[in-house]
């Protein structure tokens, strides 16, 4: 559990997997078929029919493995970093090629060409993700980028952070966006936003349960939070995406697969 502000998110997973790695995966997949959502709509909006998909950071491969549950590709691969999470996805899935790298160093390479490139929840744990952003473009052929990343940085959320360091979190999140942020860093590479996705995260009742074990909150607390996650947040709907949180995915195509 992360709480000191210091700590990278590279290292905040490192004795994640390396401690909790049972948790860690049951907690992917809660939000799986969400995200899986994202990939899907983005895709079948526009047409897109991919052949192989990869995703990077893919930690224990709940979004890849749902990915293969739905069909939305022929092929995939996953690349992460930890061996914990690697050896996970493999001991739980047929079918998936794994890479273990970095995808923030500079010899992060891969060969082969893949028509999805997917960055699902992974930018707004990285110290320097435009690097990401870059070596996913310069070190790897890809037709389409779908990246997603949670929207923190809101009206209601920059009110409630004025009491409390936000880089203290059980998460992980070292970088906090809003719409225009995140759109800004994807257009600091050599990449055309073609289509997005914005949406409030309903988890199922396991899910706030988890997170309850996990943080070692209070009965009180635990069952304001997934009030407020639950069925405030259904209510509110749109405001509540534009004023507190919300999860928001973009598909794009990297310029000069525009002009081939």
């Amino acid at each position: 559990m992360r709480t000191d502000p210091e700590t990278s998110g590279k290292a905040h997973f490192t004795q994640l997997y390396r401690s909790e790695l049972a948790e860690e995966a049951r907690w992917l997949e809660y939000g799986a078929a969400l995200k899986g959502n994202s990939v899907e709509f983005l895709l079948a909006r526009n047409g897109i029919l991919p052949e192989s998909l990869l995703e990077l950071g893919c930690g224990t491969g709940a979004v890849v493995r749902e990915c293969q549950r739905r069909s939305i590709a022929g092929a995939y691969t996953g690349v992460d970093y930890s061996p914990e999470a690697l050896d996970y996805l493999a001991a739980h899935s047929t079918g998936i090629r794994t890479f273990r790298a970095d995808i923030t160093a500079d010899g992060f390479t891969l060969d082969g060409h893949y028509d999805v490139v997917l960055l699902s929840h992974v930018l707004e744990h990285l110290e320097e993700p435009l690097r990401a952003l870059r070596n996913a473009l310069h070190r790897t052929r890809c037709g389409y980028i779908i990246a997603e990343v949670p929207l923190e940085d809101l009206p209601a959320s920059r009110l409630k952070n004025l009491f409390r360091d936000r880089r203290r979190n059980s998460a992980g999140h070292v970088q906090f966006f809003t719409r225009a942020s995140f759109r800004a860093l994807m257009r600091a590479t050599p990449l055309t936003i073609l289509d997005e996705r914005s949406y409030v995260p309903i988890l199922p009742a396991e899910g706030y349960d988890l997170v309850q074990e996990r943080a070692g909150l209070s009965p009180l607390s635990a069952w304001l939070k997934s009030v407020s996650a639950r069925y405030v947040a259904r209510v509110l709907g749109p405001l509540w995406r534009r004023l507190y949180y919300a999860h928001y995915a973009v598909l794009c195509r990297p310029t000069n697969a525009l002009t081939s």
